[in-house]
This record gives structure tokens, sequence and C-alpha cells, in this order.
């Protein structure tokens, strides 16, 4: 009796085990077999790569000099704490600067840093001859909600001295509650998803349930019926945004980021804003609509909505193609 109930019991886990690895596989690939890279997949709040900051406005920020992975890739930081290479603080001369800001698809969860849509373009920018030097520099932060841009945008990119300011929106980003700052503030304590359970977290999900506290339990998301508001707070950070920049000479580009089309009344507020306001919207989300089956070869994982290599590859050229277009970079010459 006490040989039979070993002999099920051992069964039992090895098919579960199994049934784990195997689901780990269809949801992450082969990053199921690296235990580095698949403790790496966590959201940014309980990776144990960030620090608090005094200022509740801009809440929390990566830690400097970051070699780690994330996302099951490798996260670097420089210095000052951006996921970027290193930059002189002060301009150089015959430099267009164009500081980026936004959340996790533009601080390129998922991805190298050196394969952001913005790192990209960087580089594909150097081989024109005619062009001046371009340099593309990365404020960006997973999960910083339209409150943490603006605060961001005032209170450091402008010490870089800009040219302009490219900020990087997502409906996650604008549809986290803008006021309600905390005050009572603390980290939630690292995640190790290596000894979660891949195949128990789908199960429950298929029935309902949710295991595991969402990124952060007290910041509020407008939900399905918050459109209203949504497009107020947009409309607020865009208007906070460009009345700090403009003043300097500072052009203000909008790049809208998603696989949904942007369409209906937040469309068309702002097209009527960006007549108004004289900002430059671009529609990243344009480049990235088609079929479930392509959407998801544009997706770093099966699982995970962020974009992977292909879809920053994409990006880059619309954005490109729209600073010409606006006559801030140059047209380019066929050879």
């Amino acid at each position: 009796m006490g040989r039979s109930l070993l002999t099920i019991v051992v069964f039992s886990v090895l098919c579960f085990l199994t049934v784990e690895q195997s689901y780990r596989v269809y949801s992450v690939g082969m990053k199921a077999f690296d235990p580095w890279k698949l403790n790496s997949l966590s959201g940014i709040m309980d990776s144990g790569l960030i620090d608090m900051v005094d200022d509740p406005e801009i809440y929390y920020e990566l830690k400097p000099n970051i070699d780690e992975y994330f996302k099951g890739v490798k996260l670097r930081t420089n210095s000052v704490g951006i996921a970027d290479q290193e930059y002189p603080r002060e301009k150089p001369e015959d430099t267009l600067r164009i500081a980026v800001v936004g959340s996790s698809w533009s601080m390129a969860s998922g991805v190298p840093t050196d394969k952001s849509y913005h790192a990209i373009l960087e580089e594909q920018l150097k081989r024109n001859p005619d062009l001046k030097a371009v340099e593309f520099i990365n404020f960006s932060v997973e999960y910083y909600s339209l409150r943490e841009i603006v605060a961001v945008t005032k209170q450091r990119v402008l010490d870089w001295d800009p040219d302009i300011i490219l900020v990087a929106v997502t409906f996650t980003t604008a549809s986290l509650v803008w006021d309600g700052i905390l005050v009572d503030r603390e980290l939630p304590p690292k995640n190790n998803p290596f000894f979660d359970s891949f195949a128990l977290r789908a199960l429950a999900s298929a029935v309902g349930l949710t295991l595991g506290a969402p990124m952060d339990t007290r910041r509020e998301s407008l939900g399905p019926f918050g459109m209203n508001m949504l497009r107020e707070q947009l409309t607020r950070s865009m208007r906070e945004i460009n009345a700090v920049a403009r003043p300097r000479g500072i052009q203000t580009v909008l790049l809208w980021l998603a696989f949904e089309e942007l369409q209906g009344l937040m469309l068309e507020n702002l097209e009527v804003f960006e007549e108004e306001s004289g900002i430059i919207l671009v529609r990243g989300d344009l480049v990235l609509l088609g079929t479930k089956a392509e959407q998801e070869r544009l997706r770093i994982s099966r699982f995970d909505r962020h974009p992977n290599e292909l879809a920053h590859q994409k990006i880059a050229d619309v954005v490109e193609a729209a600073l010409i277009e606006n006559s801030l970079l140059p047209a380019k010459v066929s050879l």
C-alpha cells in the first residue's frame, strides 16, 4: 500500500513537472530552459531594478549601471539611470538631440536596449552622411503614467537641452489615473517567476481567477467606461509638456503606440489638439495592425503584448518618416 501510494505521488509530480515545463516553453519559448532569463519575467515594480524617488510626482526610477536580465533580455542603464548608452549632459555642437519619454514600449521591455525603436533610428541616421549628428536619449521607464512622464519632462529632460521631445504613449500609460499621489510609498518584494507555476496561472485565468498581485494594487486604472477621463488626461499631459517646451523652441511630438487602431473621439480630439497646439501626432499603431497571427509575430512572447525587435523596426521607420515629413529631418536621398 505504501509503495503504491509513493508510486502514485512520484508519477503525479513527474506528470505535473512535464506539463509545467511544456507550458513554459509554449508561453515563452527557449527562455524556459534558462533559469536566469525565466526568473526575469516580472514587471518592473517587483523586478528589484528600480529605486523610489523622493519626488512623488516621479515615484520611482531605474537604478544606474544595470546590466541584468529583464523580461528575458539584457537591460542596461547608464550612469544616470536611464535605459540607454552614455551621453554628455551638455549637448555637442551641430547635434540634433531628441528626448524620448514614455513607459514600457519605449524603455523597450523584452527587447535589448540597443534594439529599441529609438536606438535603431539613431543608428540608421548615423549612416546618413548629409545629416548632422543625432542623439535619441531615452528617459522612459516601464509602468510610468502620464503624471510621471510630465514630471520627468519638466524636472529632468529639459536639463539635457533637447531639440525635440518625443512623448510615447500607450493605452496603459494613458489609463493610469493621474491624481491620487501615494504618500506612503514602498516597493513590493522582488518576484521570482522561476518558482511560480505558469500552468496553474493559466488554469486560474481560464476560470476567471487571478494568481499573483497586479503591478501596483494602489494605482487606480481607468476602466472601459473611463474614456472621457483618459482623453482629458492625455490632453492635459501634452498641454503641460508643450507649455514648457514651446517657449524654449522645443518641438513636441506625440507618438501613439498600440496594436489596436486609434479611432473615434480619441483620434478626433488628438487631431484637433495637434492643429491648435502645433504638436506633431505620429501614428505608431498603424504599422502594427494586422491579423491575429501577424500581430503575434510582432510580440515578445505568446502572452506578453510588448513589441519585439521586428515591431520596433516598424516603429522606427514610421517615426523617421514623420520627422522627415515635418521637416525635422532632411528628406532621404535615393541613390
